[in-house]
Parts: structure tokens; C-alpha cells; sequence
């Protein structure tokens, strides 16, 4: 199983009107490549990106910030990778994606059970048994994610 994982500048060879591109990750699992977009990244100009390095030139405005973002995203998503493959999860491209633009939204189990017990139509010692459950489990660990 082979993943690759790099940034990209101007992948659809378009550029916004005043002449800067967007910024992408490619990434490449098992042959298939997708790429991800980087929805509140600024757009550069061609001339501030180095195409050998795959990042953004010194030349641009905070630009080792910047490529510290692009280089934090690309190892996140190679631990990712690496995390899924030592628990011996397959790794498919609809993974990676949900895992990269749903990363912050995930809820902890704890607010998981919270809303899924009366979601479901369960008896009266059912659902007194998994209230139970929550309130130890709340006071076991709080924040379980």
C-alpha cells in the first residue's frame, strides 16, 4: 500500500483576478489521487512558490508560517496513515478526506451517548440501564474522544 502526500500550486491553472493561485495537497493512496483543498489558506503568485521544494519562497510575507501550516497538515495526515495502518484499518481516499475536513468537529463519546439514548425507542429499564451507564461513565472520564 503506497500514500504520498504534497502541496501544490494552481492544479486547475487558474488564478483569481488580481493573478495569485490557490494552494492544494495532493494526495496519492493506493494509486488513487485526490486533492485537498486548503479553504482558508491565502492564494500566492507563481513567482513565491518554489516548484523544487513544493512550499512558499522566503520572498512572500510570513512565509515560514505559512509553510509551517502546509508542513503540519501533510505530517497530520501522514500520522493519519501511519496511525490507521498500525491498527490495521484499510486506508481508503474517503477516509483521508473525512478525516482532514471533519478533523475538528469530532465530538467526544461521552456527547455521543448523550444524544444517541433518546434517539433511540428503547424500553423503560433499557434506557434507565444506559443512563446508568453514562453517569459512571461521565464520572470515569469525562472527556473521552
Amino acid at each position: 500500500m503506497g500514500y504520498n502526500f504534497k502541496s501544490i500550486l494552481n492544479r486547475n491553472n487558474q488564478r483569481n483576478k488580481k493573478g495569485f493561485y490557490s494552494i492544494t495537497i495532493r494526495a496519492s493512496i493506493n494509486r488513487r489521487t485526490d486533492y485537498l483543498s486548503l479553504k482558508d489558506f491565502p492564494r500566492i503568485q507563481e513567482r513565491h512558490w518554489s516548484k523544487l521544494k513544493s512550499r512558499i519562497q522566503e520572498t512572500f510575507p510570513n512565509a515560514f508560517k505559512l509553510n509551517k501550516i502546509l508542513s503540519d497538515h501533510i505530517s497530520d495526515l501522514n500520522s493519519y496513515v501511519i496511525d490507521q495502518l498500525e491498527k490495521r484499518r484499510p486506508v481508503t481516499m474517503e477516509k483521508v478526506k473525512d478525516y482532514f475536513y471533519h478533523k475538528k468537529q469530532r465530538e467526544s463519546f461521552n456527547k455521543f451517548i448523550a444524544a444517541e439514548i433518546p434517539k433511540r425507542r428503547l424500553g423503560y429499564l433499557t434506557i434507565k440501564a444506559y443512563k446508568t451507564f453514562q453517569r459512571h461513565f461521565n464520572a470515569f472520564n469525562p472527556s473521552v474522544s
